[in-house]
């Protein structure tokens, strides 16, 4: 019994399908090939769009890291710095203790 409709709809469907005017066939071409055309232009603009992103943030990531090394450095250089300049005030103020009491 199915295969009876099948077969009807099948027929039915090809009937319509090869039965197409010259016009209408031209038409749907048309508008296939063009419509193949805006998919394909619209995922070429997403492929460039996200390939940019991309490499925009593996470039920022990069500068970035490099900043914070650098200010790491010049934190590193700021305390020895400051170490330094303590201890030097420690050192004077032993020594400056060391003549009052002699």
């Amino acid at each position: 019994m199915s295969r009876k409709y099948i077969d009807q709809i099948l027929t039915t469907g090809f009937k319509y399908f090869f039965d197409l005017d010259y016009t209408t066939l031209l038409h749907s071409l048309t508008i296939f090939i063009v419509a193949a055309g805006i998919i394909k232009l619209a995922a070429l603009w997403l492929r460039n769009e996200w390939h940019e992103g991309v490499a925009t943030v593996k470039e920022d990531a990069l500068v970035i890291k490099s900043r914070l090394a650098d200010v790491a450095d010049k934190a590193d250089e700021k305390e020895q710095l400051f170490y330094d300049f303590v201890k030097n005030q420690f050192t004077n103020l032993r020594n400056v203790r060391e003549r009052l009491a002699s």
